[in-house]
This record gives structure tokens, C-alpha cells and sequence, in this order.
């Protein structure tokens, strides 16, 4: 017979190492005894109070005499409470604000093995090529005094990234290690440590014996020179290491960085889980909704959805090159130049149609009738000469032939600057945002892809892009790298814009003169 006449209430014993339903044994358990073996397995189920608090007897009666075999258990609580990383390491901001992430970077706050639950931690750490980690560790073990010691703490990393065996302090229940500095440094190239295990061991004899106590799981980047960055957000030093893992200079890495910006369609995401275990993963979008829209990096990073207006997206890509430590980055302001267009007040995005209109003849009279999908500006009939009557619809393609003495034209107002009136639309999508005229004769079309979004605004007053070396990148659309303004300004537009007092209006983009300036910022 198996019996617990004390700590029951701690233990939990099975037939064998398999646990299933209703495998546990109830005791007192009886064994039919046939010679051989008598074996159970014992699961812990509350930490002891104090060494040998549980008692099992295996009872035995032979020729109506009892035999009684005593074992006292200790029911030990050993675990990995938490780990640091110390040394030439670089703190990390969270992306929604609140602040850089401190010690400890892993913290298993309930105590259930894993630092993946609510109140747990699993903080990123960034380090620089070729320097050396340190991390210090913290291990629970209850009931105290249950081993005479000393205690050691080690830590068996990824390749040969290890804690080397470190003698511990004993605190009651707490056992720790100081910041131990790994012996081999990282590679001489950016990496990405997705995520760096550390599976832990302590001894309880000074060496002889060693037990698993669990393992720390941290997201560790490694920057290829000290970051200049103005915040070391955690999204841009995954983008930056995620996409230029092995790259070991400055150009390489940034080309790798710019790979990832160049496919706007689903866009950049950010970090997959912050360190708070915060599942994110968003892809960052462009102007999407384009009525409530942050203007900078911070804002972005904290928007639920990580939209972005093109200064937030300029400053994302300057700030992960300046992350790793890459100088020669430099955000731009573009404009229309107000010397080459005096009353310039913009430019038309690609793609819009530039459409020519019908006109009344020199003797007056309209004599068209608009197609269903033309625009009829002035009604058949009595008109005033040369006026305009009808116009091409949302298309901005003309798809009537003039009546009569009408004559087809380019251009509202040909001759002068900017002779195409907007047709009517809403700016970005947004009904709040109207503009244009239902007789205008240049109209937005389906143009080129933002990040994570298909039609961003059809035009903008300024511009935000970056320059790295001679090359212009410009992240909100994933376009480039242009060797020179002109590629970029030819690239991106297709007219120059000017409020008049008609309404809004535009030319034609020059491809053979730059009409945009760029000033850095």
C-alpha cells in the first residue's frame, strides 16, 4: 500500500510518466504485488514550506507482518525569475510613447515558466557589431536552504553567445548572477536575434550538478555602427536589422533597409509584439484615412493603424539608416517652385488626364450635345462666342465631337499659366475635403500606389523625401532610388498647381526643366 500521511495536499502521484485522464492514483493505492518493481511518478503541485514536508510510505505485509519502506520529498519551486542585459547596449524606446524599455528585459512576473503573459517582459535589446553582451540572471528556489551550496549560473545561448558558469548570490529564495559579460563578441555585421534563447542551468554543488531552470527569450538587434538616431523606437531598429541581417557597410545596409519600402503594397509593418508581449505587426500606411493623418514619426508609430503623412514616412527611413549608425541621410521639403511658376501653389501626383473641352464658334450658340459621360456646360442653344460648353467628365478624356460651328480645344484657359481647370473631386477620399469645378478639364485617375494604400491624395502643397549620398528615396510611395531631382520630379507628377480666382488650376509638368525645388531640413 502507498500512502501520504503527510503534504498530501502537495503532491500528485501517477502510475507512470505519461499523464493521462484519470490516471492519477488515489491514496492509500494497493498494489498487487508479484514480485519485481514498484515504481510511480511524483508531480509537485505546491511548493514545500520546508525541506522533506512530505511524507510517502510504500506499506508491505508479509506472513501477517507489516514492512514499511519512508521517503520524505521536497516539493521545490525552481525557476527563472528574470534576466538583464547589460554592457555597451543601447536602451530602446516603446513605440507608442511611453518611454524606454528598462530592466529586467525578461521577466516572468507569474511564475509560470514563460515570459509571454500579461505582466510578463520580454524587452528588445540593441547592441552594436563586435561588442560583447552581458546579461545577469535571477533564479527563484523554494523552500530556502534546501541545497548547502555554493550555487553557480549559467546560460547556454544561440552558437556560442553563452553565459559562462558565474558564482551566485543567495538572498532567501532569490539566486542571482551580476551583468557576466558573454566571451564572444558578435559578428562584425548587423543581425537579428529573433529571438535570442538562453536556456539557464544553476548548481546547487559548486558545479558537479547542474538543473534546467528554464530558458529567457529576448529580441536582440545588432546595429552596425552606435546608433545616431534622435529615438531609438523599436520599430525602426527591426526594420533596420530584419531587413539588413548579415550586412556588414553602410551602402548594403541601406540598400537592404530600402528593400523593404519598396513594395508600398501591403507597406512597411512594424515589430510583431512589443516587448509588453503586445501583438502589433501593423503595415504602416500612407494617408490612410487621409482626414486624421499624423505628421510625424511618433505619431505614426503610436497610431493604431500606423498611418502617416509623408513627413512621418520621410523621417521613418532617415531614422532607421541613422539607427544603424549610417551617416549621409537627409530629409527634404520638396515645393513648386515659385520662380519657374510664379502663382505655383503645388503639383498633381500621378495620373491625371489633361482633357481639351468643346467651344462655342465665333459667332456664338452652342451647338453640342454632350455625350453621357462629357460634362454639358452650357445648354444647346443662344450662347455667347468662344465659350466654353462642354467639357470631359471624371475621366478628364473628351468623348464628344463638336456640333456645328463649336470648335475642340485644349485647355479652359489657354494662354495664360495654367490653363486646366481640377474637375470636382475630394481630396484623399474625404467628403470633408471637396475641390474642383464639374467644368474642369484636368481629372484625377487611378495613379500610383502609397504604402498600404492603392490612391492616396491626388495632389500636395510640399512633399517630403530623403536624400541618402547622391540619390533621392522617396518612402511614401516606395519610389526609387532617383539619381537626380529631375528623375524624381518626372517620376512622381504630372502638372504644377495654382489657386486662382477661378477655382484651382494646373500645367502641365515640363519634363525638360525642374519646376520643383528641393530644401533640405
Amino acid at each position: 500500500t502507498l500512502r501520504c500521511p503527510q503534504g498530501g495536499a502537495k503532491i500528485r502521484v501517477w502510475p507512470n510518466q505519461y499523464k493521462g485522464p484519470g490516471e492519477a492514483l488515489d491514496l492509500p493505492h494497493e498494489f498487487e504485488f508479484g514480485g519485481g518493481d514498484i515504481s510511480v511518478w511524483v508531480e509537485g503541485l505546491e511548493t514545500s514550506a520546508a525541506p522533506g514536508d512530505v511524507v510517502l510510505e510504500l506499506v508491505g505485509t508479509v506472513d501477517g507482518e507489516e514492512y514499511v519502506d519512508v521517503v520524505r520529498l521536497t516539493v521545490a519551486r525552481l525557476r527563472l525569475k528574470e534576466a538583464t542585459f547589460g554592457g555597451p547596449h543601447h536602451p530602446v524606446a516603446r513605440d507608442n510613447g511611453a518611454g524606454q524599455y528598462v530592466a529586467p528585459h525578461w521577466l516572468d512576473n507569474n511564475e509560470d515558466g514563460d515570459g509571454k503573459d500579461p505582466g510578463d517582459q520580454r524587452y528588445p535589446v540593441c547592441y552594436t557589431r563586435d561588442t560583447r553582451m552581458q546579461v545577469a540572471a535571477k533564479v527563484l528556489l523554494a523552500p530556502p536552504d534546501l541545497f548547502p551550496g555554493p550555487f553557480q549560473i549559467r546560460g547556454d545561448g544561440p552558437g556560442a553567445w553563452d553565459v559562462s558558469a558565474t558564482g551566485a548570490t543567495v538572498n532567501g529564495i532569490e539566486i542571482t548572477i551580476p551583468l557576466t559579460e558573454c566571451p564572444t563578441p558578435f559578428l562584425n555585421e548587423i543581425d537579428f536575434f529573433n529571438p535570442m534563447e538562453i536556456k539557464w542551468e544553476l548548481s546547487p554543488d559548486g558545479g558537479a550538478t547542474w538543473l534546467n531552470v528554464g530558458k529567457s527569450d529576448d529580441r536582440v538587434y545588432v546595429m552596425l555602427a552606435n546608433p545616431v538616431a534622435n529615438s531609438l523606437y523599436e520599430t525602426i531598429v527591426d526594420i533596420g536589422c530584419r531587413n539588413a541581417d548579415g550586412k556588414s557597410n553602410a551602402n548594403d545596409g541601406v540598400t537592404a533597409i530600402w528593400g523593404d519600402f519598396q513594395g508600398p503594397i501591403p507597406g512597411v509593418r512594424r515589430k510583431v509584439m512589443d516587448g509588453d508581449n503586445n501583438v502589433d505587426g501593423v503595415n504602416m500606411r500612407y494617408w490612410l484615412p487621409a482626414n486624421s493623418t499624423p505628421q510625424t514619426l511618433a505619431g505614426m508609430l503610436a497610431s493604431p493603424v500606423g498611418n502617416g503623412s509623408c513627413v512621418a514616412w520621410s523621417e521613418l527611413l532617415h531614422e532607421t539608416v541613422r539607427a544603424q549608425g549610417i551617416p549621409g541621410s537627409q530629409i527634404y521639403e520638396v515645393q513648386a517652385s515659385t520662380i519657374v511658376n510664379p502663382d505655383a501653389d503645388g503639383f498633381l501626383v500621378k495620373n491625371w488626364n489633361f482633357g481639351h473641352h468643346v467651344r462655342t464658334g465665333p459667332l456664338g450658340g452652342c451647338e453640342t450635345a454632350a455625350n453621357p459621360d462629357d460634362f454639358q456646360a452650357i445648354p444647346e442653344g443662344p450662347a455667347p462666342p468662344d465659350a466654353s460648353c462642354v467639357t470631359p467628365g471624371p475621366n478628364g478624356t473628351l468623348g464628344t465631337a463638336p456640333g456645328g460651328n463649336d470648335v475642340e480645344a485644349d485647355g479652359l484657359f489657354a494662354g495664360t499659366a495654367h490653363p486646366y481647370l481640377l474637375f470636382t473631386g475630394q481630396w484623399g477620399g474625404d467628403p470633408a475635403q471637396p475641390y474642383g469645378d464639374q467644368a474642369g478639364d484636368v481629372a484625377n485617375q487611378p495613379g500610383v500606389a502609397g504604402q498600404h494604400n492603392a490612391e492616396p491624395p491626388e495632389f500636395f502643397y510640399n512633399h517630403y523625401v530623403v536624400r541618402y549620398g547622391i540619390e533621392i528615396y522617396d518612402p511614401s510611395y516606395g519610389a526609387g532610388p532617383f539619381a537626380d531631382e529631375l528623375a524624381h520630379e518626372t517620376t512622381s507628377i504630372l502638372g504644377i498647381k495654382a489657386t486662382l480666382p477661378v477655382g484651382p488650376c494646373a500645367r502641365r509638368d515640363d519634363p525638360a526643366r525642374q519646376e520643383l525645388i528641393y530644401i533640405p531640413r
